[in-house]
């Protein structure tokens, strides 16, 4: 168990969404290495209908496959639909300018998600299971709650309803430290 750490920070700020570098437009570039756009494909890919989109989205290549062969069109349509986008989303990785903006990207990524950890409780590193956290309440009653359960998705603490974005963490202790459990 470790000694109490002063938080003083709200449960959540938004703090807003990082604005990243785009990403350098290689449409014609892709009409000239591969024969097709992509508004070809995505023209391919309308073809199918929406019925038929939905039944086959989620399936396998291997079960796509399968219906190919029993000569289901639309199910041939999306294995070269997605054969065709795999082939240009790997060209468009391997180019040099879009490398340089994916490690700048990442970059300004990590640097958002260091800001949004200094300025939000539900974003740091303690906001985990097995941290008791310590908050003033909406009558201004001191509360503990353990960490029990938290939403990867959200950052949202179940067992914690009490809580909303504006409340302040006063502080925290680790009492488990689930990193440290071996599991089979």
């Amino acid at each position: 168990m470790s000694e109490w750490i002063d938080v003083n920070l709200p449960w959540y700020k938004d703090i807003g969404s990082p604005k990243y570098l785009p990403y350098p437009d290689h449409k014609e570039k892709i009409k000239e290495v591969f024969g097709f756009s992509l508004e070809d494909l995505k023209s391919d890919w309308s073809e199918i209908p929406e019925k038929d989109q939905d039944r086959l989205f989620f399936l396998s290549k291997e079960d796509l496959a399968n219906l190919a062969l029993q000569n289901d069109k639309n199910a041939l349509l999306l294995l070269k639909y997605r054969d065709s986008l795999a082939k240009v989303t790997e060209w468009e990785s391997a180019q040099e300018d879009n490398k340089e903006i994916q490690i700048k990207n990442a970059e300004i990524s990590n640097y958002h998600k260091e800001k949004e950890s200094k300025s939000s409780f539900s974003r740091s590193e303690y906001c985990r299971p097995g941290v008791l956290i310590e908050y003033k309440d909406y009558r201004g009653e001191i509360v503990q709650d353990l960490i029990g359960d938290i939403n990867a998705a959200g950052g949202v603490c179940d067992d914690c309803r009490t809580i909303d974005n504006s409340t302040i963490i006063l502080r925290c202790k680790v009492i488990f430290n689930f990193d440290k459990v071996n599991c089979p």
